[in-house]
Parts: structure tokens; C-alpha cells; sequence
């Protein structure tokens, strides 16, 4: 199911059914998750545009629950390498201006 659903539905989907904190904590899962799949594709076909589109949704989602600060219990530190490491395998690809204007925000945040 996540797979059909963009990064803003998953969002909605995920403060609808959860007060910030756990909604939060679940974007990151789910993040996680969709990252780890599409890290599987990218080593059977570096090629797939399926591929950038979950590493796209994984980012966005990484990108939003970083940027909300709405969970204190969890160290948001520890995602900034999932973000960089996927903004390293989308170089080249044509980001779309809701994830860059986040990535601006993100740069910001950790002073890059």
C-alpha cells in the first residue's frame, strides 16, 4: 500500500491515525523502509525510474520528519547520513521544488 501512496499521503495518512510525536516516528520507519527497498532495486538495476521515485519519497519523508521536530525522544542526527547518502544516489536526477525547497531548510539545519 505505501508503494502507491506519495510521501504528502503517507503524511496525512500518518497524522490522521496518530498524535505528531508517533506520526513522526512512523514517517521515519516508513522512510526507512521504502529507502531499504529501493537500495535493493538500485543493486538488481541501477536504471529503474521506479527506483528514484521511492528514493524521492523516502527523501521527502526524511527530509519532513526531520524538518517538524516534533519527536524529542528520537535523535534526529542519526537520519542525516539516509538523507545524504540519497541526495548522493539522485545526483544527476531532476529533484522536484517541494523536496529542494526541504533540502534548503535541511542545509540550514545542519549548516551545510
Amino acid at each position: 500500500m505505501v508503494k502507491d501512496l506519495s510521501s504528502g499521503d503517507i503524511i496525512r495518512l500518518l497524522e490522521f491515525s496518530s498524535d505528531k510525536e508517533t506520526a513522526n516516528a512512523k514517517c521515519l520507519i516508513a522512510a526507512k523502509l521504502i529507502k531499504e527497498s529501493a537500495n535493493l532495486k538500485y543493486l538488481v538495476s541501477k536504471e529503474d525510474s521506479e527506483i528514484t521515485i521511492e528514493y524521492l519519497k523516502a527523501l521527502d519523508l526524511f527530509l519532513e520528519s526531520i524538518l517538524s521536530g516534533q519527536n524529542k525522544n528520537i535523535k534526529m542526527t542519526s537520519y542525516y547520513q539516509d538523507v545524504r547518502g540519497i541526495i548522493r544516489i539522485l545526483d544527476g536526477y531532476e529533484i522536484p521544488e517541494i523536496i529542494k525547497n526541504k533540502l534548503r531548510k535541511f542545509d540550514e539545519l545542519t549548516n551545510k
